[in-house]
């Protein structure tokens, strides 16, 4: 976050986020839009090209790049056999198994790289601040 880009600034003042909470889930979005309750505040206050855009444009890192490419090795040494190679949460072996075949033929799609980055974090997380 030091060195990203926050556009939510406006959305954080309290009485907002309280109003937004206390809504109802069905208020929150609909079938067509989401961000309904947004998207009605802003009409005649924005253009309505951007108003009612539906695609999100969003800043995505170059995870499907990286993890078979640059991260693969580092991806595949965490993932390594280990004593036990048990985990409460993780099926380990099975990770192992199905990260090393997809890095190596690359061209991941966003979401495959992205169903693999939670279980590579939680690893890490855990190795590293809790030496396991």
């Amino acid at each position: 976050m030091a060195h990203g880009i926050e556009a939510r600034s406006p959305s954080l003042d309290w009485r907002l986020v309280c109003y937004a909470m206390y809504l109802p889930s069905a208020s929150k979005t609909n079938y067509v839009n989401n961000k309904w309750v947004a998207r009605e505040a802003m009409r005649g206050l924005m253009p309505e090209s951007i108003r009612s855009a539906k695609l999100k444009v969003g800043l995505n890192s170059l995870l499907p790049k990286w993890l078979p490419g640059p991260l693969r090795e580092w991806a595949l040494h965490l993932l390594r056999p280990q004593r036990g190679d048990g985990h409460p949460l993780i099926k380990i072996a099975a990770l192992r198994v199905s990260c090393g075949t997809r890095t190596a033929v690359g061209n991941l799609t966003w979401n495959e790289a992205a169903q693999f980055w939670p279980y590579l974090h939680a690893l890490w997380f855990e190795r590293h601040f809790l030496k396991q």
